[in-house]
């Protein structure tokens, strides 16, 4: 290292240099223009210190700043006293101690209902994981972990354990933020190893003739009239059957004279807590409730809209074509009546209504064109 020359100017008003005595003990000197010298300041702290201190399992560095060379010392003694024991916590942090702080600061952050099936989850899945270390924990540990997934009890209809990947992604991904050292185990080829069976392509939407066959089968089951009338709401103005079970009589607008200027109106949703013997709540609110402004409004007969999706408002921002188009095409869809739905910036979204096939963005094309081939057949 250059021995630091207090009458050389490096570019920068103030600068550290370390005490050779005292390794991780620093001394602030500013440059003095007037004489062409650093100076150490007449008053504040000037000594900075470096330590090591256990946070979230793993040693962090954190620096402080005092007035005098003892205080420095002795807070960095403090600090060396304290090692050994900072090593062996460290060299013995297991995964259960990352998912118990994890559950600590971040889960109860997340929706109830989210925070409840990921609890599931974590009670029957993450066994195996609770008791290895995390210096030990690699690609063939998820790999071991996946097979034991593989081999766990399932209904005939899951096709795949992606959530449960997603989720110890996440937990890994948290761990992450507080350690330098550590990095993810989980490969793209987990992901694919991660699926029990390959899945059928199945449209996103039914069929009008799909659908008076579910709603017959519907009706057959106790309060199936309710349910049935529910469905038929539900398929025929595209709501979520949240929204559905909340919809009071004031909610709807019937014109007689004019069928077509009928309306219904969502600004309410059901909530379904998923634990056993939780009592559903009604709620001023619905899904994307805020980016609706807080109600929902669309026709009601069939025949005076269609279900649509176009380019959206926040794509032709980010394109930075919003100044250069005579219109909005979302805004105008929505206007003329259309029940307008729309995906994350440039992600897949496609509707399909009877007949008409429409498709957000590019990324959507691929599933246009899967939705025209079962449509001609």
């Amino acid at each position: 290292m250059t021995k630091f020359n207090y009458k050389t100017f490096q570019n920068k008003d103030r600068v550290y240099t370390e005490i050779r005595s005292l390794k991780g003990i620093s001394k602030l000197w500013i440059w003095n223009d007037d004489v062409k010298e650093y100076q150490p300041p007449k008053k504040g702290k000037i000594y900075q210190t470096r330590k090591r201190v256990l946070k979230f399992g793993k040693t962090q560095r954190i620096t402080k700043f005092f007035e005098t060379l003892e205080q420095a010392r002795q807070w960095q003694i403090e600090a060396d006293n304290c090692s050994p024991v900072y090593e062996k916590q460290i060299i013995d942090v297991k995964f259960k101690d990352i998912l118990a702080n994890w559950q600590t600061r971040i889960l109860p952050k997340l929706k109830e209902n989210t925070q409840v099936g990921y609890q599931k989850i974590i009670i029957k899945y993450f066994v195996p994981l609770l008791n290895v270390e995390m210096k030990d924990f690699n690609s063939k540990v998820v790999d071991d972990w996946i097979d034991f997934l593989l081999e766990s009890p399932r209904t005939h209809r899951r096709s795949t354990f992606i959530h449960e990947l997603d989720l110890l992604s996440a937990i890994l991904n948290f761990h992450i933020e507080y350690s330098d050292n550590f990095v993810s185990p989980i490969k793209k080829r987990h992901r694919k190893a991660i699926q029990v069976k390959d899945s059928e392509f199945r449209g996103k939407d039914l069929s009008e003739s799909d659908f008076f066959k579910f709603r017959s089968e519907l009706s057959k089951l106790k309060h199936g009239h309710l349910f049935s009338t529910m469905a038929t709401v539900q398929f025929f103005q595209a709501l979520r059957v949240s929204e559905v079970a909340a919809i009071h009589w004031e909610d709807i607008v019937l014109n007689d004279i004019s069928p077509v200027e009928s309306r219904i109106i969502i600004s309410r949703s059901i909530k379904w807590i998923r634990k056993a013997g939780a009592i559903p709540r009604l709620e001023n609110n619905f899904k994307n409730s805020k980016a609706n402004g807080g109600l929902k409004e669309q026709p009601i007969f069939e025949e005076t809209y269609k279900r649509l999706t176009a380019f959206s408002n926040a794509e032709e921002e980010a394109a930075e074509l919003t100044d250069v188009m005579p219109f909005l095409l979302e805004s105008k869809l929505v206007d003329r009546g259309a029940v307008y739905s729309k995906a994350s910036l440039w992600q897949e979204h496609v509707v399909t209504d009877q007949r008409l096939v429409t498709g957000q963005n590019p990324a959507s094309a691929k599933e246009v064109g899967k939705q025209i081939a079962m449509l001609v057949g």
